[in-house]
């Protein structure tokens, strides 16, 4: 081996301890495992159809007009019974009113729900004012001006809820992009003609 391999070997093992001891004087080495980096799954955003647009109008309008349905029912049961017998009927549109109140409806139908409940409400207040006045107690007589009086109430009432069943029907016409045909006016000279004859 000559001198100048020999210088070189000597240099590389210098190196090497030194290495060594600088090594052995920091402590023991800690091998890191590789962390695991997560992608984020993409999240997508759900959307709730909306209930007015026009593919989904009808059915919104269709489960919120069950209500009215089922009023308008009980409403001609109220009608044709007797006023002393109205109490559980009342009851019952009471019930179908609250559960009215109590549905929540999108924007576009706030208009329809001002009008069903103003028809529940004079319906109700119709079949009160109907109940509370004959209700068959026999201590309570009315003349024949309180009965006229009470009539001329309910006339009202009746022009009232029509009223709001007629802009209901109007309002959801509307909504579902339907064009209403008016009903046909009667003539009054078939009125005359349908009057008795004075004897």
């Amino acid at each position: 081996m000559n001198k100048t391999h020999s210088m070189t070997l000597a240099i590389i093992l210098s190196v090497v301890a030194i290495a060594a001891s600088l090594l052995s004087s920091c402590g023991p080495v800690t091998t890191l495992a590789p962390t695991e980096t997560t992608v984020p799954t993409a999240v997508l955003p759900t959307t709730t159809p909306d209930p007015c647009a026009p593919e989904n109008i009808e059915a919104t309008i269709m489960e919120f007009d069950k209500l009215s349905r089922e009023f308008s029912d009980s409403f001609v049961l109220a009608q044709n019974t007797p006023a002393a017998e109205l109490a559980p009927t009342i009851a019952g549109m009471q019930n179908i009113r609250r559960r009215a109140e109590d549905f929540t409806v999108p924007a576009c139908l706030f208009k329809l729900k001002e009008y069903q409940l103003g028809f529940m409400n004079t319906a109700i207040n119709t079949s009160l004012l109907l109940y509370s006045s004959f209700s068959g107690d026999p201590s309570q007589t009315l003349n024949q001006e309180q009965v006229n009086t009470i009539v001329g109430q309910v006339n009202q009432l009746m022009t009232q809820a029509n009223d709001f069943g007629n802009k209901y029907t109007v309002e959801m016409a509307r909504l579902l992009g339907i064009t209403l045909t008016p009903p046909p006016t009667m003539d009054p000279n078939i009125l005359l003609t349908l009057t008795p004859a004075a004897p």
